[in-house]
């Protein structure tokens, strides 16, 4: 018979394996942009991670710029993020030291509104007490999503990956498994904490309007987004850095480089990563790539929220 902590446990693993694929709130500006090499097209799209089952039919733009790619390039590895090695690990970095507790760390009203969108959320505290407060925040906000209808198997990266897989496209990714993991384990731990704190306000959010993710996202309110991604900036300068800024820049170069190639590409990156004088779009621009936002003209998108 199966104990009830490896059952918590096995149910944190398959969290785990979504947790490199979700990161703040989707942005809105713009879902589909491309730029023109000497003998190719480079296709950049926005991706939300996790989808409701309303966002499909997908406007038939997305669908074309990924039929026209011979080349299919992600954010990271998605094989190795679900493969039980890499869920192991993720555990691992995101479990507190052995007789270590949430509890203990957390401020008591941190720790107790934690615990009520926890319960909300149907994810026994004493599940989320044995983690980061990283690891914990992002647990309960895929949960959250969840329990709202987004899925991980709706979402474009895994739609895309599954497509080119099928079709027999060329796969690369812009980082490792292991590059994208120490975006939140090499957070001191104020700084998860905050993270924590902020991604608490975005659960309310969510409950409150449980469309607010898609909708950002398909092309909503611009504004609200990027003050949210400010706010991120001024509380946890660290974390805004290492998944926004820093990821970015190393990112750059190798889009760049793509422009060389004689097949069109298609680059699926989280919507977020196109926003602000930190976004691709605008460091691809300052180093004078020509860079074209192209409209989506058909299906959700000219919905005006």
């Amino acid at each position: 018979m199966r104990s009830p902590q490896s059952s918590l446990m096995r149910k944190a693993a398959a969290l785990a394996s979504l947790l490199l694929v979700s990161l703040p709130l989707p942005a809105s500006a713009g879902l589909l942009w491309s730029l023109q090499g000497e003998r190719n097209t480079v296709y950049l799209m926005g991706s939300m991670h996790m989808l409701p089952r309303r966002a499909y039919p997908l406007p038939d733009a997305l669908e074309s710029a990924f039929r026209d790619s011979t080349t299919v390039v992600f954010e990271t590895d998605i094989d190795a993020i679900i493969s039980p090695e890499v869920q192991k690990q993720m555990l691992a970095l995101g479990s507190l030291p052995e007789g270590s507790v949430l509890q203990d760390l957390l401020p008591s009203p941190l720790w107790h509104n934690l615990v009520a969108r926890s319960e909300r959320a149907g994810l026994p505290p004493m599940l989320l007490n044995r983690f980061q407060p990283w690891f914990a925040a992002n647990l309960l906000a895929l949960q959250t999503l969840q329990q709202h209808g987004y899925e991980r198997s709706l979402g474009l990266d895994e739609r895309f990956w599954k497509g080119a897989r099928r079709a027999g496209k060329q796969i690369g990714w812009l980082e490792s498994v292991d590059e994208q993991l120490k975006v939140f384990a090499d957070l001191s731990t104020e700084e998860s904490m905050t993270f924590l704190s902020l991604t608490l306000e975005d659960i309310d959010q969510i409950h409150a309007e449980p469309d607010l993710p898609f909708n950002l996202w398909r092309g909503g309110d611009d504004a609200l987004f990027s003050e949210e991604l400010e706010k991120l900036q001024e509380q946890t300068p660290v974390l805004y850095q290492r998944i926004h800024r820093d990821r970015n820049r190393r990112w750059v170069p190798q889009i760049r480089q793509y422009l060389q190639s004689d097949r069109n590409v298609l680059i699926v990156v989280g919507a977020m990563h196109f926003v602000g004088e930190d976004g691709l779009i605008a460091m691809l621009r300052a180093q004078g790539v020509r860079v074209t936002e192209r409209p989506l003209n058909s299906g959700w998108k000219a919905e005006k929220i």
